[in-house]
């Protein structure tokens, strides 16, 4: 009976989401720029909802939670202090930037950006395809790992389960009503979100006593509060991870594309530090903590993700079905997630490979129809990571998604404010960064953190990057003053 109401509270939610889905759809028009960006006009508060909902995703809440449990607090300090001095001051700066030239120019997707400021169209969009296609595919099923392991840990249904419905779910709500219908969603997540945090922080205190911190610390998991990373490893991830978060990951680029106005850019800036504050910050020590007054031993879960341990820990805290109902914000972040990186990865292949590289010459109709198909080929790409979790292309695709968003954004970066980045600097820091990534990784020192200096694991490859950019752009013949003008007036 417990499972059955379990169940229900989901499907309803589900249902809910689905219905925003349906309303963006109502109010969604006919072309890929209103099926991928909105036209550029959503409003404030559909903008703030969904920019921070798929910045925040469930790694926020069980991932973070799990790592400090497990594996102790080193990535929990490095949230602290990377939320507050460098992603929220910088994005006032660079996703305005990204924000007003997308709005002028009319982007969809974020290779348009670099193409319009350097001019090699295909070779951009090819290694775009590579370079964010790939990992970000399988991201996505990180997301249904996550999501999968609540209904599982809650209701006890099979983790299989999970990860088809989930699937579903999410192809029809962007089939249904792109980015439009993507965010109406969203606005629901991010309120079920947001009870989810104030919920929990209110919660934990009451039921395990306001010193179940210090009893954590004290007790026999209390190493887990003990740095151990190199300091060098720390401030280097610092920077190097932190700055691509400010409006330079592909699939919130597009989500600065729909904004309408500046307004809905810094309010979204604000949007980040709040729930970096709460959620990036200290809620993961809020729960981590619980989960090491609670259960000093590791416990046994049923799926190989350690995710479910929040989930079966809230379970026997407050009951299934409370633990359901709490448990909506952070279906809610997950999907908002995956929602947001599919209609992303969509609009590359059909943009910038179909129309733009291959140049199809195809009526109005059949190009949308081909989009929202493209989203279910996506979405069930993304999903056969979180079925096959351990397959070796899964494996590589997912350790060089966060290196990987620091090789491409660095190379952006500069094109945005340095006038004397050309087309090959660019182009080249994009290339051999990401070569140099795949080296490194895999053949040169494949062992953690793959270098030998102790770094954190992108960061030679980001470094190259970021050199061959500089190098090659004063070696080389500089952009015509006409496009110049068009990003430095």
């Amino acid at each position: 009976m417990v499972e059955i109401f379990s169940l229900t509270i989901l499907i309803a939610y589900i249902l809910l989401m689905l219905y925003a889905a349906y309303v963006g759809f109502r109010r969604t028009k006919a072309g890929r720029a209103e099926f991928f960006v909105a036209s550029g006009t959503l409003g404030v508060i559909a903008s703030f909802f969904t920019y921070v909902a798929t910045w925040v995703s469930a790694y926020a809440f069980i991932g973070l939670s799990t790592i400090l449990y497990t594996y102790g607090i080193d990535w929990q300090l490095f949230e602290v202090m990377t939320y507050p001095f460098i992603i929220v001051p910088l994005t006032f700066i660079i996703a305005h930037r990204v924000w007003s030239l997308a709005k002028k120019y009319k982007y969809i997707t974020p290779a348009d950006l670099i193409v319009h400021r350097i001019g090699l169209n295909i070779p951009v969009r090819i290694l775009f395809l590579i370079m964010a296609v790939y990992p970000f595919i399988f991201y996505m099923g990180i997301q249904l790992i996550g999501m999968s392991a609540i209904i599982s840990g809650i209701s006890g249904v099979p983790y299989y389960f999970g990860v088809i419905l989930f699937t579903i779910v999410a192809i029809i709500i962007i089939a249904l009503g792109g980015i439009r219908g993507v965010a109406y969603s969203d606005i629901l997540m991010g309120v079920t979100f947001l009870a989810l945090v104030v919920v929990t922080i209110i919660l934990l205190p009451l039921r395990l006593g306001t010193g179940y911190i210090a009893s954590a610390v004290e007790g026999p998991r209390g190493w887990i509060f003990k740095p151990s990373l190199p300091p060098q490893y720390v401030i280097s991830a610092l920077f190097l991870v932190g700055i691509p978060w400010a409006g330079l990951i592909p699939h919130l680029m597009t989500k600065l594309y729909a904004a309408q106005n500046d307004k809905a850019i810094y309010a979204s800036a604000l949007g980040i530090g709040v729930s970096g504050l709460l959620i990036y910050s200290l809620l993961p020590i809020f729960v981590g903590s619980a989960l090491a007054y609670y259960w000093p031993e590791l416990p046994k879960v049923a799926v190989t993700a350690r995710e479910e341990y929040v989930t079966m820990f809230f379970s026997q805290l407050i009951s299934p079905v409370f633990a359901m109902l709490l448990m909506l914000g952070l279906v809610g972040a997950a999907f908002s997630t995956i929602l947001g990186i599919a209609i992303t990865l969509t609009s590359i292949i059909h943009v910038d490979i179909l129309e733009k590289t291959l140049k199809l010459k195809l009526s109005e109709r059949t190009l949308d129809l081909i989009a929202r198909l493209l989203v279910i080929l996506v979405v069930l790409v993304g999903a056969y990571s979180a079925i096959s979790p351990g397959h070796p292309i899964v494996r590589i695709a997912i350790t060089l998604i966060w290196p990987g968003l620091s090789v491409i954004a660095f190379p952006i970066l500069i094109a945005l404010f340095w006038r004397r980045a050309n087309k090959w600097g660019v182009f080249l820091g994009h290339l051999i960064g990401f070569l140099s990534l795949i080296l490194f990784t895999y053949f040169i020192w494949p062992e953690w953190p793959n270098n030998p200096f102790y770094l954190w694991e992108g960061t030679l490859p980001t470094i190259i990057g970021i050199a061959v950019t500089f190098i090659v752009s004063l070696i080389t013949p500089p952009e015509p003053e006409e496009r110049l003008k068009e990003f430095f007036p």
